[in-house]
This record gives C-alpha cells, sequence and structure tokens, in this order.
C-alpha cells in the first residue's frame, strides 16, 4: 500500500476512486442482471401457476363427470334388461 504522502498521493487517490467507482458499477450491474433474471423467473413461474391451475380445473370438472357417470352407471344396473331408458337432454324444469 502506497502511503498517502507526497508526490504519489493524487495518483493513489485517483486509483481508489477508480477502483471504487468500477466496483460500484460492476455491483451495480450485477444487481441489474439479479433483478432481471428474477423478474424472468416469477414471469416464468405466473405461467406456470396459470397451467397449473388450469389443469386442476379440467381435473376437477372430469373428476364430476367422472362421478356421475359411475352413479348413472349404478342406476341402470339396477334396471331389467328390457326396460326403455330416456335419455332427457338439456335442463330439468318444474
Amino acid at each position: 500500500m502506497l502511503p498517502l504522502i507526497g508526490h504519489n498521493c493524487g495518483i493513489y487517490i485517483q486509483s481508489l476512486s477508480f477502483r471504487l467507482i468500477f466496483a460500484l458499477d460492476a455491483a451495480h450491474f450485477l444487481a441489474y442482471e439479479m433483478l432481471q433474471r428474477l423478474y424472468s423467473l416469477v414471469s416464468l413461474q405466473q405461467v406456470f401457476y396459470l397451467d397449473l391451475q388450469k389443469k386442476v380445473e379440467t381435473r376437477q370438472t372430469l373428476d364430476a363427470q367422472l362421478n356421475e357417470n359411475k352413479i348413472v352407471k349404478e342406476e341402470l344396473s339396477l334396471v331389467k334388461d328390457d326396460t326403455k331408458v330416456y335419455k332427457l337432454i338439456g335442463t330439468v324444469e318444474f
């Protein structure tokens, strides 16, 4: 380390200032890069979450349909073979 006295004092301080500015610029650059990466990961996570949410809703719909089909199958198994069965189309109004 150079002494802070005499002829080299100004050069040493300039060198320290340059190193400090360079280090700060490098730190800012790294922070900026890290933030950009974080933003891209967050947006990717949001895309995955929306996709997962859509898949869960689809699964719930399919599970409900499967349960309805199982109930209908059980009820049809109670009916005699020669019985006519009609399917109602649309909503039921009372």
